[in-house]
């Protein structure tokens, strides 16, 4: 299987019932209530980051809701160890738990129709 994900945006995913951008945080909060232990920590660790990024607003603009945004940030604090009073490790694990959270939020919240047994594909063109 392929380990390739591709993000369309721009609400391509929506009429299927993909979260937009603004709503896809409180989306992923609401599908994880009920997730196992991993998938728990996963947006434990992510939004602790969050909350990170919103005391570094002070010196810097971010858009908390734009996940190309916070994605990016969570890389760069990987790499540096360091993301507010974050430890080192969580700082570490910030990449992973989001690319979880974003992955479980898709798969919870599209819903691919089945005729015959199999599963159709969208038509996103």
């Amino acid at each position: 299987m392929s380990r390739v994900v591709f993000f369309l945006g721009a609400g391509a995913s929506a009429e299927v019932g993909g979260p937009l951008m603004r709503d896809f945080l409180d989306k992923a909060e609401d599908l994880h209530r009920a997730a196992n232990d991993q998938e728990k920590d996963a947006l434990k660790i992510t939004f602790r980051g969050l909350a990170e990024l919103g005391e570094a607003q002070s010196k810097f603009l971010i858009d908390r809701d734009n996940l190309e945004s916070v994605f990016s940030l969570f890389e760069m604090a990987a790499l540096c160890g360091k993301l507010g009073s974050m430890s080192k490790s969580d700082t570490r694990r910030l990449p992973r738990a989001i690319r979880r959270v974003i992955a479980r939020t898709l798969e919870e919240s599209i819903r691919f129709p089945v005729k015959d047994n199999r599963v159709i594909s969208h038509k996103v063109f």
